[in-house]
């Protein structure tokens, strides 16, 4: 591996930008990966999209217990609210 690997640089630099970022929105006591989130369910409800879990994982391509996790903080923090269906109590 080493310096000529693509996949390897990538994640490198992918690692700097994140935490970048994340000290960036230290400040407001969320990290990069949860202002990704709340972006995502900005842009699908601006787009009239009913912002499922399950198609909130598939947009952001996240498995499920990582945008749980992330979902928790920003609704800890009045960011968002999550709402179950009615019609089927799985649905958040």
């Amino acid at each position: 591996m080493g310096r000529s690997c693509l996949a390897h640089n990538l994640r490198r630099a992918t690692r700097v930008i994140s935490a970048h970022y994340d000290n960036a929105f230290k400040a407001a006591g969320l990290k990069s990966t949860q202002v990704s989130v709340l972006a995502t369910i900005r842009g699908m409800t601006e787009e009239g999209q009913v912002c499922r879990m399950s198609s909130l994982a598939k947009v952001t391509r996240m498995d499920v217990s990582t945008l749980t996790r992330n979902l928790a903080v920003l609704e800890r923090d009045s960011l968002i609210v999550i709402d179950t269906d009615n019609n089927d109590r799985r649905v958040r």
